[in-house]
């Protein structure tokens, strides 16, 4: 049985700094250190684990399964996305009105 720690340090404001250090990570990684974006997200995605496991004590199976809907939450709408652009390039092309784009 999963038993939540919202607050393992017993100190909301420690807690709350140790659940933004991801979030905190990741914009230095970006700004700071001038990672890639990829480089930036997965760094930022193992340091998020971590702290998941050990501090807030997640198990294994629900850390991993919450990384997999993550994952298909954002490539799924990005991946639409892509796909009725290239549709939309297409029709417009087979139609000839991206000639009247060009001009």
């Amino acid at each position: 049985m999963l038993v939540e720690h919202f607050d393992p340090f017993h100190n909301l404001a420690i807690s709350a700094l140790v659940a933004s250090i991801p979030i905190i990570l990741f914009l230095l990684c970006l700004t700071v250190f001038k990672m890639k974006g990829i480089y930036a997200a997965i760094t930022t995605l193992v340091v998020t684990l971590v702290i998941a496991l050990v501090v807030f004590k997640l198990p294994v199976g629900i850390a991993s399964g919450g990384i997999l809907e993550g994952f298909y939450q954002g490539i799924l709408p990005i991946g639409f996305i892509v796909m009725m652009a290239v549709w939309l390039y297409k029709v417009t092309v087979a139609t000839g009105q991206f000639a009247i784009v060009q001009d």
